[in-house]
Formats: C-alpha cells, structure tokens, sequence
C-alpha cells in the first residue's frame, strides 16, 4: 500500500489548525475590545456630567456669594428625558471655594473637585481634579 499523499494530508490539518486558533484568538480579542470602548464612551459622559455640574455650581457661587448646599448634596437634572444629571456634594466658604461633584452614568463614576477663588467681582478657578475615590460629605448617587 503507498501512503503518498499522508504528508500533505497531515500538513494541511496541522495548517488549518493553526490558523482557526489564530481566528479564535482575534475574533476574542475583537469581542472583548468592544466592551473597553464601551466603557470608555461610559465614562467620558460622566465626566462631562460632573464637569456640568462643577459649571452650574461655579454659577451659583458666582451670582450668590453666600450659596450651600444641604447635607445630602443638590441634585442638578442636565436632561430630565434621558435622566441625567449629577450632584454637587459640598461648596466651601469664604473666599477660597472648594465644589465637590459626582456624576455617574452606566455604573462609570466621575469625582471633580474644584477649587475657586472669590473676589468681590471674580471668581476664578485655581484648580480642576477629578479624585478616583470620593471622600466629601455623604453625597449619594
């Protein structure tokens, strides 16, 4: 009996082998990259939550000097269809102005703190951070 064709009958199983791996592998690696721009998309519109919350309490320091909030934080509703918004957690007194917001969407939390100075006609921003763990005055979302 002559086995002739064996060779390449082995040689084209093992190359179909390798490159159906190769398939899995990429076909996985693309999936699960699907998720991290997900997540991504997630947490950017958090961000620019918080950050819209940080302007609207930077507004109302800057129209009434003497602006707080109640222990629990103001709840700000940015777009009352889609139901988002934020909270601002805590304003400082006197002239130097610490605002602690909180965003989430999609299980994505966004942390700002900004600090501002007040003056009799300005306020300007000294600095802007976003804290991976919030540490103000409860504030819940």
């Amino acid at each position: 009996m002559k086995q002739e064709g064996y060779i390449a009958l082995v040689s084209v199983i093992v190359l179909m082998s390798v490159l159906l791996i190769i398939t899995l592998a990429l076909s996985q690696v693309s999936f699960f990259a699907r998720f991290n721009v997900i997540s991504r998309e997630n947490k950017k519109i958090s961000r620019y939550l918080a950050e819209a919350c940080a302007d609207e309490a930077l507004l109302y320091v800057a129209n009434n000097p003497s602006y707080s909030v109640a222990s629990g934080g103001q709840t700000i509703t940015l777009d009352a269809i889609a139901g988002t918004g934020c909270k601002v957690c805590s304003v400082g007194t006197g002239s130097t102005r610490v605002i602690l917001t909180r965003a989430k969407h999609k299980d994505s939390y966004t942390n700002l703190q900004v600090t501002a100075s007040l003056t009799n006609s300005s306020i300007s921003i000294t600095s802007w951070l976003e804290n991976p763990t919030y540490s103000g005055p409860s504030c819940g979302i």
